[in-house]
């Protein structure tokens, strides 16, 4: 079955779970033009209002490869991210992340006004941002958004909205640089223990990654693929891209521990400047 064909088939089978309008989007690679062999199949499903439960799992049964296993979640509300609906169609992944259109412009309403969160989450390194809501809108490829739901959202982030752009870098650029001249890390340097700093430094590490992009002017959109996207970025000093292998690697031994540090230090040093001249030309609030 061609993948045109493959596509318009789920589609059909998701607006089955919907009551009333919808919006029915492709994301992950697919979106992103990094489709590959071994690429499983995206979407994001906005509700106006979802049918109940067991409608929605007889929809996806009826699609679901026969003696698969699939997911359907109850309250399709009950994450910031929102929840799933997964299954196997035609030998093929596909992992459907489903919310409702009220919340997403919860999330929206409060990303616009630089009102953001970060929640933990075991399956994304240092916590699941929200924001990432308004990076999607920007890579979503429509399949039906019959209500112009997704445009005007998309929209509303472009470009990077000023108030979220400046509170993410305040936020980010604070964390990332906390720990740099403080006695319990310099202590561990000498020492050489690893196990103490190299959580430090990878908490660092990614919220650095969140300050560039923001400076940047461009959204976090995942944790894959972010080396290809902080080297794209106007703000990312050489410095720390040409040394991530040594942030994230780095041996059992003061040497290698207080370089790591030293990396940092200069990376902070330069995304300050950065900060600064953005605030001066009024980019930053």
């Amino acid at each position: 079955m061609e993948q045109k064909e493959m596509i318009a088939r789920i589609a059909r089978a998701l607006a089955e779970t919907a009551e009333g309008p919808y919006a029915l989007a492709l994301s992950g690679s697919f979106a992103k033009g990094r489709w590959d062999a071994g690429s499983d199949i995206d979407m994001h499903l906005y509700y106006s209002q979802p049918k109940d439960y067991l409608a929605r799992r007889a929809a996806i049964a009826a699609i679901a490869d026969p003696g698969t296993d699939f997911y359907v979640a109850e309250n399709v509300t009950q994450f910031p991210w929102g929840e799933s609906t997964d299954f196997i169609y035609q030998g093929m992944p596909v992992e459907v992340t489903v919310r409702t259109m009220e919340q997403a412009e919860t999330v929206l309403r409060q990303c616009l006004e630089g009102q953001f969160q970060v929640y933990p989450a075991a399956w994304t390194t240092n916590g699941y941002y929200n924001y990432i809501y308004l990076a999607e809108f920007g890579f979503l490829r429509p399949l039906d958004d019959s209500t112009g739901f997704l445009d005007r959202c998309r929209a509303k982030c472009d470009p990077y909205p000023a108030k979220l752009r400046s509170a993410v870098v305040r936020h980010f650029l604070a964390h990332g640089s906390m720990w740099l001249g403080n006695f319990h890390y310099d202590s561990a340097i000498r020492r050489g223990d690893i196990l103490f700093t190299a959580g430090l430094v990878q908490h660092m590490v990614y919220d650095l990654a969140q300050a560039i992009l923001a400076l940047s002017g461009v959204f976090f959109t995942g944790d894959k693929h972010l080396k290809e996207q902080l080297a794209a970025a106007d703000s990312c000093p050489p410095v720390f891209l040409e040394n991530l292998t040594l942030l994230l690697c780095a041996q059992e031994d003061e040497k290698h521990l207080l370089k790591q540090k030293q990396v940092l230090e200069e990376t902070v040093r330069s995304l300050r400047e950065r900060e600064k001249e953005l605030r001066a030309h009024g980019v930053l609030l």
